[in-house]
């Protein structure tokens, strides 16, 4: 099963945006590292059920355009554009390998696996695959799936995990029918017959297609949108 990794937030100014969040919710975010290939760099809060919130910062334009990343191109496209706040974000699988020969099978346009790796402060190295469905008829952000190597992005000092838990990620789009069938088919999602709107359980949380909103995630009482 699919499980939500982490959400993605843009920020210009990545300090202020982060003391307003703790401000505000009294939780640790800690320095993540930098991506020296793209140009980027992060700060990150981890949440307790296996999830957290990245701030992902660009620290050398240049080469975060000229990254054939789509997420680093979506984050350079924020940095032109001044747009703040959640851009993105991940499901984790254990078998990405599974998605791309489905998506091969289902002759459905995908971007990737592309291999990403950051320097923790610690000097040690993560690393980790990531792949981009692509479906141009669905009017909203489609997320992207990442595979962990090892035990996956989580803190040496495991006392810095929050205790809050994510609970749910909603989508926005404005054709709900048609970007339903989209999302069920991209992401291997099978319907609830409990619900009666699009929503779909993930390991740790649920996922919601919603109108009116561009993105949401809720990690209990804390809302990120735009």
């Amino acid at each position: 099963m699919l499980a939500f990794d982490h959400l993605v937030i843009y920020s210009s100014n990545i300090q202020d945006s982060i003391e307003a969040f703790q401000k505000e919710y009294n939780q640790f975010v800690l320095p993540g590292g930098h991506h020296e290939n793209w140009g980027t760099y992060n700060y990150i809060a981890y949440m307790h059920n296996n999830s957290y919130i990245e701030w992902l910062g660009i620290e050398d334009i240049k080469r975060a355009e000229a990254s054939d990343n789509p997420l680093i191109q979506q984050t350079a496209n924020a940095y032109y554009s001044n747009l703040e706040g959640p851009i993105q974000f991940a499901f984790r699988t254990t078998d990405m390998d599974r998605f791309i020969h489905y998506y091969q099978n289902q002759r459905i346009k995908f971007n990737g696996p592309y291999p990403g790796s950051r320097k923790r402060p610690d000097g040690s190295i993560m690393k980790w695959r990531m792949l981009f469905p692509v479906d141009d008829s669905f009017d909203g952000i489609l997320p992207f799936l990442i595979e962990w190597e090892g035990d996956g992005n989580r803190p040496n000092d495991r006392s810095k995990i929050n205790q809050t838990t994510f609970s749910k990620i909603r989508i926005g789009t404005k054709q709900i029918k048609n970007s339903t069938s989209v999302f069920k088919r991209l992401y291997m999602l099978k319907d609830d017959p409990r619900h009666t709107e699009p929503e779909w359980q993930v390991e740790n949380g649920s996922i919601h297609l919603v109108q009116n909103i561009s993105l949401e995630a809720r990690f209990e009482h804390i809302s990120l949108k735009r």
